[in-house]
């Protein structure tokens, strides 16, 4: 087998200097149909389309009945997006070799290109049902080009129905899993790697990807683990190197994850991504003074990233730098003014220099934005007490249960008013359910910030079952 290929290859590259050696001399040598298909396939390979489509004119002329060569010539016509031409191509074959799964599978590739997945569906099925020999191969390809082309559910429905049959199969196990992975089917997709692994435990992108589907389900610790296994494989897997520091960063080992975002730029150079993680680690080891210099070295490369501002607004904050702060919230919103958490970090900033206005306008935008964040209400209601000697807190929680039934940050809020101003023990308990129902991962946020709601026996008791 190894001299035959190398025999092939030989032959090729001969082929690929004769070739060459007539456009050279201006002249037009003679090539075999299966010469002519090789150097075509060397050519589409390494997309020098022109080349392909060269080559394959002196094949059609010298060989204007072959149909290999006619099927690939539907192939370039495909590329260039003349489907039309291409299918006229295909079908008149078709005529002559109605049962060539050869053109049924260029067809099925067209018909995906052109985005027709029924008419591309139909062709491969006709391939499954005809082909005996290469099936296995076919099954692939089909896999292969559905996915290319976003077909993801698709690629699932077929692969399941038949994989069974290829069950060692690495490449369709791959094709399978990559397809639960883009259709967030999370668990399949790590059961399919999982497999796929057992066959090959060296398989570095197999690894990588499930390290990511750790990710998406939040088992950070499996995650590293798997990624781990892609860096044994190969320590200068710079993807796998990245995701290991995001997947530690969720873990709170910043310091760990900061070595790792370094890493990651010792390897494929600084980026603006990078360089805001390492900014972010800095920040939450609390060195806001290294956080500003890498959110300061990231804006060098872009100033059209929001959190990086964002990120260089809440370290300056940190240092009580509130102007700078301020100006840097500001940019962050006017790239990004749908997101709620830049509102409420310029409205601590406005706080801090007694622009009470701005602040309590910057916290209504944030809760307009996300109307169940508890710490902006909490916010909202303490500097509407702050800035006004007139405020009823009674008739601010009324309106805001008629305008947000169903936050359960209001109704908490609710019980703290209640409670204290309202002097009413079992409205309090009420409200507070409510919130709990509503949000019940809030809770003790509430009591460490109104503590003398669990002063409330109801509340209390309620509390400890829930703990």
């Amino acid at each position: 087998m190894q001299d035959y290929l190398q025999g092939n290859i030989d032959d090729t590259n001969d082929s690929l200097g004769r070739f060459e050696e007539m456009n050279f001399v201006n002249k037009e040598f003679y090539f075999d149909v299966h010469q002519i298909e090789n150097m075509f396939d060397h050519y589409l390979d390494k997309n020098q389309i022109a080349m392909a489509d060269q080559i394959l004119s002196v094949g059609i002329k010298q060989h204007p009945d072959a149909l290999s060569l006619q099927i690939k010539q539907a192939i370039i016509l495909t590329e260039q997006g003349e489907y039309d031409k291409a299918l006229t191509i295909l079908h008149k074959g078709i005529r002559f070799e109605t049962n060539s799964i050869e053109i049924y599978m260029t067809l099925a590739w067209l018909y995906l290109k052109k985005g027709d997945i029924k008419s591309a569906l139909s062709a491969f099925n006709f391939v499954l049902n005809n082909a005996v020999e290469d099936r296995e191969q076919c099954l692939f390809d089909m896999a292969y080009n559905l996915n290319g082309d976003g077909f993801y559910i698709q690629t699932i429905e077929i692969l399941e129905k038949n994989i069974h049959s290829y069950i060692n199969n690495k490449n369709l196990l791959f094709e399978l899993a990559f397809a639960y992975d883009k259709e967030e089917i999370i668990e399949k997709g790590i059961e399919a790697y999982i497999k796929l692994l057992d066959l090959d435990p060296f398989y570095e992108n197999s690894w990588y990807n499930l390290g990511i589907l750790y990710s998406k389900t939040e088992e950070f610790e499996d995650a590293i683990k798997a990624y781990d296994y892609a860096l044994a494989i190969d320590p200068y897997h710079p993807e796998s190197v990245f995701n290991k520091g995001n997947a530690l960063a969720h873990l709170d080992q910043f310091d760990k994850a900061l070595d790792l975002y370094l890493d990651y730029c010792s390897l494929t150079g600084i980026n603006v991504l990078s360089l805001q993680y390492i900014g972010e680690c800095w920040e939450q080891i609390n060195n806001p003074i290294m956080a500003i210099r890498f959110y300061e070295l990231a804006l060098t490369q872009s100033v059209i990233h929001p959190d990086v501002w964002y990120g260089l607004g809440t370290s300056n904050m940190n240092l009580l730098k509130f102007d700078i702060a301020t100006d840097a919230f500001l940019k962050a919103i006017a790239l990004f003014p749908e997101n709620p958490d830049y509102w409420l970090a310029l409205a601590k900033c406005y706080f801090e220099t007694k622009n009470y206005p701005n602040s309590l306008d910057s916290i209504k935008k944030s809760i307009d934005l996300e109307p169940d964040n508890t710490l902006a209400w909490i916010e909202l209601f303490q500097l509407k007490s702050l800035i006004s000697d007139r405020f009823n807190a009674i008739r601010f929680i009324e309106k805001a249960l008629i305008n947000f039934p169903s936050v359960g940050a209001v109704a908490y809020i609710a019980a703290h008013i209640y409670l204290t101003i309202g002097k009413d023990a079992d409205l309090a308990f009420a409200y507070f359910k409510i919130g709990f129902k509503n949000q019940p991962e809030d809770y003790d946020l509430i009591l460490a910030e109104f503590p003398d709601l669990l002063k409330v026996a109801a509340i209390k008791k309620f509390t400890s079952k829930k703990r």
